[in-house]
């Protein structure tokens, strides 16, 4: 086996699944370090506008990227069951036609997202002072979504064999040119929020280069010409289990919009403390996104070679320590939550006490119930590994419900913190629903 790939069917499976997750995790903390420091370059050298411009299309974005994480996190189950089972022919023949499938997808996102970039700002009720400074960001933005594709395929196809440390370098190349580029563009050459973007869109493709480097050094994907043929019935079967995914985020998303729209008609004081809370969640989710990330593959690699025990000791590890986690990043964050939110904003801001109000509270409320989120990022996991992408699939539309219930009813009680309220309605609403789901399918793999 090549030294670049990772056996994970043999070995304590929760040391084994933290030995993955710490490089995803730390990969993923050089990513949100550098979006976060971004947001505080533009905030501080552009204003609170362009802040809330970014932010008013976070949902937008997160749409459009978590159908691509979507589709090419289903392939890379395909790709870990078919290593799993030391079956190489197999996972090259996966490799090359989800490479198809990538690239058609890719393009189609491009264009569908340009097309249809200003009616759906519109549609956000994006505030009237920033829609254009949000258009030209997003603009530029979604012209990089092929690379995002590409780069995304080739993330999951190295986790898929157990290489979680050419991810991990990627992020921290990427991240590292990102900050460089953002301080050359934004503040030398005063580009403004394009500059942001393009900055943004040059460090993906070196992500991209970096993995394709990578990849062609692993013995076992060493293609031979006769490995490149399109066979439509692993087309079909790779979509099977990818296209609930990218189902399941565009449902998240849509969710996530409908959120947004009600957000935007608070006023820019309010999409501004949204927008740095929603930064920093990215952040405080990375360890729970990237043991639900490790999970999956350890449970894909271990069903694939049928050893099913090892799947459920790996779970219920694998659930406690992501709990254990999460209780510390909620106290760390109420502590120190105000002080974090500060940065990002010009300390002369006459709206400042304003702004970190509405984030801290929003913050709060969050870090109470983090460990809910931190659950729902295992157990949907693990229900992926398995290849099971409906029940996921459901609780996203669950999700969606919910979400779209909450947000045209609390406000109208609450005020904004019915805003606060509505993201964990649908945490709890997602969780209840996998953990029947994943209840269900362990009861079917004690009969296997």
């Amino acid at each position: 086996m090549s030294k670049l790939t990772n056996d994970m069917s043999v070995n304590k499976p929760l040391g084994l699944i933290i030995k993955f997750a710490i490089p995803l995790m730390l990969g993923n903390l050089f990513q949100q370090g550098y979006l976060i420091i971004d947001s505080i370059i533009v905030g501080r050298s552009i204003g609170s506008n362009a802040l809330a411009a970014i932010g008013a299309i976070d949902w937008l974005n997160w749409m459009f990227v978590g159908i691509i994480t979507g589709l090419t996190s289903g392939f890379g189950i395909s790709f870990s069951k078919a290593f799993g089972s030391k079956n190489i022919n197999k996972l090259k023949n996966k490799v090359i036609n989800s490479i198809i499938i990538s690239i058609i997808f890719g393009i189609m996102l491009v264009i569908i997202s340009q097309i249809f970039a200003l009616p759906l700002l519109k549609l956000l009720n994006t505030p009237i002072e920033i829609i254009y400074i949000s258009l030209e960001y997003v603009r530029y933005i979604f012209f990089g979504l092929f690379i995002v594709m590409l780069y995304n395929l080739s993330a999951s196809l190295l986790r898929a064999v157990g290489n979680s440390k050419a991810p991990l370098i990627s992020l921290v190349i990427s991240s590292c040119i990102n900050i460089l580029l953002d301080i050359f563009f934004i503040i030398i050459l005063k580009l403004g929020i394009k500059g942001a973007a393009i900055a943004t869109i040059i460090s993906q493709s070196f992500s991209l280069l970096y993995c394709i480097l990578v990849l062609r050094k692993i013995e076992e994907l060493k293609f031979n010409k006769e490995d490149f043929k399109i066979d439509k019935n692993i087309s079909i079967k790779l979509l099977k289990i990818a296209l609930p995914l990218s189902i399941m985020n565009l449902s998240i998303g849509i969710g996530g919009i409908s959120v947004q729209s009600v957000v935007n008609t608070f006023g820019l004081v309010f999409v501004t403390g949204i927008t740095i809370t929603n930064k920093l969640y990215y952040l405080f989710e990375i360890a729970g996104n990237t043991l639900g990330l490790s999970v999956a593959t350890f449970v894909a690699q271990n069903h694939g070679a049928k050893l099913n025990n090892r799947v459920f000791e790996g779970f219920k590890s694998t659930l406690i320590f992501s709990n254990i986690i999460s209780l510390f990043i909620s106290i760390f964050m109420i502590i120190f939550g105000k002080d974090i939110i500060r940065l990002f904003i010009d300390s002369n801001a006459s709206n400042l006490n304003e702004i970190v109000s509405v984030a801290y509270d929003y913050l709060f409320i969050m870090m109470i119930f983090l460990n809910v989120l931190y659950s729902i990022h295992i157990v949907r996991s693990t229900l992926q590994g398995l290849g099971n992408t409906i029940v996921p699939l459901y609780a996203s539309i669950l999700e969606l419900i919910v979400r779209i219930a909450f947000i045209f009813t609390l406000p109208k009680l609450l005020s904004t913190s019915g805003v606060y309220y509505t993201e964990i309605a649908a945490w709890i609403a997602s969780l209840s629903f996998l953990s029947y789901g994943l209840y269900n399918s362990f009861k079917l793999l004690k009969l296997e």
